[in-house]
């Protein structure tokens, strides 16, 4: 019997977990949110406002939500351990969304949206 032997890219890639395991353990640590839990974050701040527009009675098509008040709200809910997160560092929130929002070109996947919003129908 022969003893299998993994290719080069399968070693990278368990290399660049682990790596990667320890930069999220590491940021835990410092009480300091994860790209995708910032992400996350924000998200639910624009449904937030958007669904606040809808109450007034605006069409989701026209609504105006302040980019200001997203990333506020997002910053609460990441600091005051809000709907089962973990509590994190204001310091370390505040930092993450400034580098987060001054990041250009984050990734070669990014496409042109061909739909607009006044396309989505809101219910009525």
């Amino acid at each position: 019997m022969s003893e299998h032997h993994s290719s080069r890219r399968a070693r990278a890639m368990k290399k660049d977990t682990g790596r990667q395991q320890k930069r999220r353990d590491r940021l835990k640590e410092n009480g300091t949110p994860t790209t995708h839990v910032l992400n996350r974050a924000i998200a639910e701040g624009l449904f937030y406002y958007l669904d606040a527009e809808r109450a007034k009675g605006v069409k989701i098509g026209l609504a105006t939500v302040s980019v200001e008040k997203v990333l506020g709200y997002a910053g609460e809910v990441l600091t005051r351990k809000t709907n089962a997160t973990d509590r994190y560092n204001p310091e370390a929130v505040a930092r993450q969304i400034r580098a987060r929002i001054v990041r250009k070109g984050v990734s070669k996947f990014r496409i042109r949206p061909t739909w607009r919003t006044s396309d989505i129908e809101d219910d009525e």
